[in-house]
């Protein structure tokens, strides 16, 4: 039986050893995360000064021949009060190939400046371990918004 790590207490602990869960995909073999888009989400320069927000969606889908379990989508606790991800997702999820799971991120900021920090995706590739996906996220929080809200140069 295939197992998967799941992050249970690694915020209580502090430091250690994480918790771990086991999960059963129902896969055979590796399988493979594939994410887009590929490589950083940007989301521009937006205005604090509005209550609009910028609003982008990253999709995850099994990127081989075998089916793999979405564990959980967290942002890093690096990642500045800018971002939020819906709490609400159902996961664990299975991907079976040729499936796609949206996740969207919310960027609100706070105030003017660069706010910068990455989403964690873990998922189960048929080891023990699992493994993460990290996406580097980035915006803009900007002065003198015009009349849609974007920002003025």
């Amino acid at each position: 039986m295939r197992c998967l790590t799941s992050l249970l207490f690694a915020f209580s602990l502090g430091c250690g050893d994480i918790g771990l869960v086991r999960f059963d995909s129902g896969g055979i073999g590796l399988s493979e995360l594939g994410v887009d888009p590929e490589g950083d989400l940007r989301f521009g320069r937006v205005s604090p000064s509005i209550s609009k927000s910028a609003l982008e969606q990253l999709v995850l889908y099994s990127a081989g021949d075998n089916t793999l379990a979405i564990v959980d989508v967290y942002l890093d606790e690096s990642t500045s009060g800018a971002y939020s991800v819906r709490d609400d997702l159902p996961l664990p999820i299975r991907l079976e190939p040729g499936r796609e799971f949206p996740v969207e991120i919310r960027f609100s900021p706070f105030a003017v400046g660069t706010f910068a920090g990455e989403l964690v995706v873990l998922y189960d590739n048929g080891t023990a371990e699992g493994e993460s996906v990290r996406v580097p996220i980035r915006g803009e929080g900007c002065q003198d918004p015009d009349e849609t809200g974007g920002c003025v140069d």
